[in-house]
């Protein structure tokens, strides 16, 4: 499993199991084409100044509209700042949700400032990533710690505010903030700070390295789970 809590959501909807479980570590890293420089994909997206990034579904389990929320309070005072999501704009569980989205922005006139970018190209994504000011996952759910946008994220060296929610903390050393789980009032407060901070960019070689240590890890994990899997059968 990737995660404590996936491990425990298999224990405990399927306590027969008599499976060993291994809780493989976080092993977020880079392809080294992600590090390359691209020029001009932000200009592509209409995306310019200091943004935030929600790389998400829009499935009402990952909280755009706590993010929107924030990031209208956060415009008061900082009109200027823009939001960038990318990702399915259809959920269809609640089709009603993404429409609802769309009409808190034009009714708090902050339409202009949330980029809807939908389904785009991987590199343009990770092009977009690294300009930001920061990575938001307000999520209430994931299959594995902070979601794929948050491994990106980390392999990229990217700042990241994450919800506060169990599995997600199971990777406090390699995440910037967390705030509590719905609660737009400290999205807002973490985002403000965030834009107080100098961003401190990481060269693409130590990117690389602490990429290459962390899949080391997982993969000295998945050997020896092998090798105890053969084991049982000599």
């Amino acid at each position: 499993m990737n995660a404590n809590a996936v491990a425990n959501d298999l224990m405990r909807f399927i306590p027969e199991s008599k499976a060993s479980i291994v809780r493989l570590p976080f092993s977020a890293s880079p392809c080294e084409d992600w590090l390359a420089e691209t020029t001009g994909v932000a200009e592509k997206y209409g995306v310019g100044g200091k943004y935030f990034m929600i790389s998400n579904q829009f499935w009402i389990h990952k909280r755009h509209d706590v993010a929107f929320r924030a990031f209208h309070n956060l415009t008061k005072s900082v009109p200027q700042v823009q939001l960038v999501c990318t990702g399915n704009t259809h959920d269809g569980r609640d089709p009603s949700y993404f429409p609802r989205l769309i009409k808190y922005l034009k009714e708090n006139n902050i339409e202009d400032r949330v980029k809807i970018l939908g389904l785009i190209p991987k590199r343009d994504q990770v092009e977009l990533m690294k300009g930001s000011v920061a990575v938001v996952q307000p999520t209430a759910f994931e299959g594995g710690p902070g979601g794929g946008s948050v491994y990106d994220a980390v392999a990229l060296g990217v700042p990241t505010i994450v919800s506060d929610i169990p599995i997600n903390r199971e990777i406090e050393s390699w995440i910037d903030t967390y705030f509590p789980l719905d609660d737009a009032e400290a999205l807002c407060v973490a985002m403000a700070a965030m834009l107080r901070q100098p961003r401190v960019r990481s060269a693409p070689e130590e990117l690389m390295e602490w990429g290459s240590q962390r899949k080391r890890q997982c993969g000295e994990m998945l050997l020896a789970a092998a090798l105890e899997a053969i084991g049982r059968f000599r």
